[in-house]
């Protein structure tokens, strides 16, 4: 067992190795935000292919109205 002058020594030590880890990492996370918003900043515009979804799925809706109507008129001419 460690003496009582010697306990907050080793306390210290490892307070300072555990901060010296976290600085590490922090500048490690720094590295990979800079590398996220430099590629956030070079990607394309999203609007011509949010456009071209949009134009492909208004018949949807459209044919579903189409056999509603069509399921309502067919028992009713019969």
């Amino acid at each position: 067992m460690t003496a009582p002058e010697e306990a907050p020594a080793i306390t210290l030590a490892r307070i300072e190795g555990k901060l010296d880890h976290v600085i590490a990492q922090s500048g490690d996370h720094e590295h990979r935000i800079r590398a996220l918003e430099t590629q956030a900043s070079a990607s394309t515009d999203h609007e011509p292919r949010i456009k071209i979804l949009e134009a492909r799925s208004w018949p949807l809706p459209s044919l579903a109205i189409l056999l509603s109507v069509a399921a309502v008129i067919i028992p009713l001419v019969r």
